[in-house]
């Protein structure tokens, strides 16, 4: 009984000290009623078809994120993605910057294990 304590232990400890320090990040969205996508140039288009901002959705809370360098020093951007309640406020908005990294909260975050 104590050894299988002890694995159990150390097995959750060195789980959470790795995903301590790789600070990864999975979002999770909640119901929302529209969905945009704003170009470079600033077009948007409103997505309000519920299967397509499931889907769309899912792409994102499928992909566990880990947190890189700040992003606060670039003057880089990429198309943004934002999820909006039915009060019209946005509830999450995502700076897509390649294929795998995204702009969030001041900071690159780059996709961990996703390949397209």
């Amino acid at each position: 009984m104590k050894k299988t304590n002890a694995i159990y232990f150390r097995t959750a400890f060195c789980v959470g000290v790795d995903r301590l320090f790789r600070r990864t990040k999975k979002f999770e969205i909640p119901d929302v009623q529209k969905m945009a996508v704003i170009s470079v140039d600033g077009r948007k288009v409103e997505i309000t078809d519920a299967d397509m901002i499931r889907r769309m959705t899912d792409m994102v809370t499928s992909i566990p994120f880990e947190k890189g360098e700040s992003s606060k020093q670039s003057n880089g951007f990429g198309p943004i993605l934002q999820w909006y309640d039915a009060g019209g406020n946005v509830v999450e908005s995502i700076s897509v910057m390649g294929e795998q990294t995204i702009n969030y909260d001041g900071y690159f975050l780059d996709g961990v294990g996703w390949r397209n």
